[in-house]
């Protein structure tokens, strides 16, 4: 868990130093025996992880495509709405902190 954690930072800093980098940009990698997508949007981003079976081959994962308009699919319906809202305030508010500390 630790690996892929640092992983998603890393992703997230890769899509934030591309600096025409668009709104809900995503990026995939295959890692392990886990194929991860991101959705990296203003506010806030999604992280996907599909896990692979036990005994099958990369083969039997999605395509890094379909993950990652996955990733933008749950990103949109995330950001809409009541729960959208209070992202974006959890967001707001993080960012606060993280500015005063």
């Amino acid at each position: 868990l630790t690996s892929l954690c640092s992983l998603s930072v890393a992703m997230l800093q890769f899509l934030a130093a591309a600096e025409a980098a668009p709104l809900r940009a995503t990026h995939a990698v295959l890692f392990d025996n886990f194929l991860l997508a991101i959705c990296a949007g203003d506010d806030f981003s999604v992280f996907v992880v599909v896990a692979r079976p036990k005994d099958t081959d990369a083969s039997s994962l999605p395509s890094t495509a379909s993950l990652r308009q996955r990733a933008r699919e749950l990103h949109a319906t995330m950001s809409a709405g009541e729960l959208g809202a209070a992202l974006k305030a959890l967001a707001a508010s993080s960012a606060q902190e993280k500015e005063e500390q």
